[in-house]
């Protein structure tokens, strides 16, 4: 505990930029140095696996994305409240909050004990979503469209099924002009940020998730036009983090593929209930081209 709480105080008075070396020399060890008193590019890398195998030695068990996940289950409705009034819209104070907390689960380490402790998070995220949303009343805040208020519900829901009025849906406002809001869910929120142990997890459980609908987003759709898509469409504000998930998409989009194949799915079927142009091999071409998607330009952590 010593250690971490020395390593926390250089890491905030180096202004969160704590080099491997600065923790070598910090740690009471000697930098070897050549005749010319200069450090060479083979000591530096020498000292930066050192360091790093030392932290990796301490940390085997400790997941940092996971924990910073769990602090969202925690603190999502108070980083909410600390948003509201600073001249942005209530929807982009809560999704940018969830997105700060969410995409975490993304970087999670992929080993069998952290995959079972991301499904059992992520489904208490949900439920801890739900609960903000509707306390801070987003619901009567999203639709952009006055003219159309919901009047048949007065709270959100959450959970691993698909709704018009699940938390998710806040999103978007595709169709709400024209009183109609596609279904979405949790795990569509999981699919566009490549979460694909999470997905998994509930498509195994119940197959019938991964289906298409005509009044759904479904997850492939979610999983093939991804979280960028939805910034495109207005549905987040640009502030928020743009999740680098191409690759984690792409093999999402595989999966969801061979379960609805497995399952009878029509491969060129539509994918998106707004556009039965969009089809399953439209989307599956979309992707194999990399080049032309922002989110690969982006490099991945």
């Amino acid at each position: 505990m010593e250690t971490a709480t020395r390593l926390l105080r250089l890491w905030e008075a180096s202004f969160h930029g704590l080099e491997a070396l600065t923790i070598w020399v910090a740690g009471g060890s000697e930098i070897p140095r050549q005749a010319d008193g200069t450090v060479s590019d083979t000591t530096v890398e020498h000292i930066t696996r050192c360091v790093q195998g030392t932290l990796d030695m301490h940390t085997r068990d400790f997941d940092s994305n996971l924990t910073l996940l769990e602090v969202g289950l925690v603190r999502l409705g108070d980083k909410v409240r600390v948003r509201l009034g600073r001249g942005r819209t209530l929807r982009s104070d809560f999704w940018s909050t969830v997105t700060d907390y969410l995409w975490r689960g993304f970087f999670v380490r992929d080993t069998s004990r952290n995959q079972k402790k991301l499904v059992e998070m992520l489904d208490e995220f949900d439920k801890v979503a739900t609960r903000v949303v509707n306390e801070i009343d987003l619901l009567r805040n999203t639709w952009e469209s006055k003219e159309w208020v919901p009047t048949d519900v007065d709270r959100l829901v959450g959970g691993p099924h698909y709704s018009p009025y699940h938390w998710v849906v806040t999103q978007g406002s595709t169709g709400v002009r024209e009183g109609v809001v596609s279904e979405n869910c949790f795990i569509g929120l999981a699919a566009q940020m490549g979460m694909l142990p999470y997905v998994k997890a509930k498509v195994s459980q119940n197959p019938d998730l991964a289906m298409s609908s005509p009044t759904r987003i479904s997850l492939l759709a979610n999983a093939t036009f991804g979280f960028h898509y939805h910034s495109l469409r207005r549905a987040v504000s640009r502030y928020v983090i743009q999740v680098p998930t191409f690759r984690q998409r792409l093999r999402t989009v595989k999966y969801l593929l061979h379960h609805l194949l497995h399952h009878g799915a029509d491969p060129c079927g539509p994918i998106w209930p707004e556009d039965p142009k969009f089809t399953v091999s439209d989307q599956v071409l979309l992707l194999a081209d990399p080049s032309d998607n922002e989110e690969e330009k982006e490099k991945v952590e």
